[in-house]
Order: C-alpha cells, then sequence, then structure tokens
C-alpha cells in the first residue's frame, strides 16, 4: 500500500507523473475507468489521459498492463483523433514490452481500436 508520501496524482495540482506502487495504480485506474465516462472526452484527455501515458512509462509490468486495459476503456470515450495519435501509439509502445502479459494487453486493447473502426465503416 502507498504512503502519503507516495501517492498518486490521479486527479488535480496539475501533476503527472508516472504511478509509483501496484497498490496506487490499481486505485487510479479504477477511479480514472469510473470518472472518464461521467467527464467526458475534454476531461478525460486533459486531465486523465497524461496520466496514464506517463503510467505507461513505468518499470513495474502489472502498472503497464492495466494501463493498457484502462486505454482500453478509454477508446468509445475520446474522440478518434486521439485513439489514433495517443492511445494507439502509447499501445504500439506497449505490445513491444519485454513482458508478455504487458504485449497481450496492449494487443487486446489494439484489436479493440481496430474493431471499432469496423463497426463506425
Amino acid at each position: 500500500m502507498g504512503n502519503a508520501a507516495h501517492s498518486s496524482p490521479c486527479v488535480g495540482h496539475g501533476q503527472q507523473s508516472a504511478l509509483p506502487t501496484q497498490d496506487d495504480g490499481s486505485t487510479c485506474k479504477c477511479a480514472i475507468s469510473l470518472m472518464a465516462p461521467v467527464m467526458g472526452s475534454e476531461i478525460t484527455c486533459s486531465k486523465f489521459l497524461p496520466v496514464v501515458v506517463e503510467a505507461a512509462k513505468d518499470r513495474v509490468p502489472n502498472i503497464k498492463f492495466n494501463v493498457a486495459k484502462l486505454m482500453q476503456t478509454l477508446i468509445p470515450i475520446v474522440d478518434q483523433s486521439v485513439v489514433d495519435k495517443i492511445i494507439r501509439q502509447c499501445l504500439v509502445d506497449l505490445s513491444e514490452d519485454p513482458d508478455v502479459d504487458v504485449r497481450y494487453f496492449a494487443n487486446q486493447a489494439l484489436r479493440s481500436i481496430d474493431y471499432a473502426a469496423v463497426a463506425q465503416s
């Protein structure tokens, strides 16, 4: 469990640092996945997505595969241009991770982007 000095800056204060612990990452993932549909695309892109993208650079595989799972839930919420410019690239990077689970969840999210694109056409 993270202590107060290491809690994750999920929302506010302009902080956009990586999630420092797995517990903080899970808490933040849960909070973002619940808040993003309610907050909408603009808030999700400006407040949540930078934190999620930064967390994708974490060295802990569990945080990275949770980022991939979270990004998959953000796909229907954000504009397609954000999916194409930010989310897809982040997932492509994660799909090349040394950890098999990170690659699996990143590829699963990438497939859902492709599926959503086919469904829209």
